[in-house]
């Protein structure tokens, strides 16, 4: 039997539209947070586009 928690928590996502709260921070990356491409990708397009 599931958690009626976990199920009020789906419903206000999937049908409210409602964030779910994180408890813990994100993941890091090490494309993100180490490489920075993430960065230098968005700051070439944004080049481009001008």
């Amino acid at each position: 039997m599931q958690d009626v928690g976990t199920i009020n928590a789906l419903y206000n996502h999937w049908m409210l539209g409602k964030a779910i709260k994180r408890e813990r921070p994100p993941r890091w990356s090490i494309v993100c947070d180490i490489l920075r491409w993430v960065e230098l990708f968005s700051e070439v397009e944004h080049l481009k586009a001008n």
